[in-house]
């Protein structure tokens, strides 16, 4: 194994910052949406998008010890065992935070779509799905296209 048990398990502290502050990232995102203030939501998504770029770019940093088919904590089965104790406890946090994250990732997700299903339904009551005109005789006249409520 190339990296050595001091060089996997400081990698391994790191991802463990790294998914900590993700979380912390996604609360921001949390609290944005609820304010509702779009500059806040954009700053919020791009804090998180590389949070998750770093997690990403850590995750390629050790592609060259660790062997995909493998479970990520076999790199540390050969570590002695107060060090192995270590790796595992950071593992232990590493896990706790991702749950949260993926969680809290879910909420904001569906927090997300129930404002974009709020603005399809406030721009339904824009737009008039049967657009028509009165004609010289009185009659509705429906056109085949849509416009704005109140345009002439």
């Amino acid at each position: 194994m190339p990296k050595s048990p001091l060089d996997r398990i400081a990698w391994l502290k790191r991802l463990a910052v790294e998914v900590e502050n993700l979380y912390a990232a996604l609360e921001r995102e949390r609290d944005a949406l609820k304010e509702r203030y779009p500059e806040a939501i954009m700053e919020a998504v791009a804090e998180k998008n590389a949070m998750v770029e770093r997690i990403q770019g850590l995750m390629m940093e050790c592609s060259g010890w660790i062997d995909p088919r493998d479970p990520l904590m076999r790199v540390f089965e050969d570590l002695e065992p107060n060090r192995h104790d270590q790796a595992m406890a950071i593992w232990a946090e590493v896990c706790h935070w991702a749950v949260r994250c993926r969680a809290l990732n879910e909420a904001n997700g569906a927090v997300i779509a129930l404002l974009q299903e709020h603005n399809r339904e406030a721009l339904a009551l824009f737009l008039d799905r049967e657009p028509f005109n009165y004609g010289a005789d009185g009659q509705v006249r429906v056109e085949g296209s849509t416009r704005l409520l109140g345009a002439t």
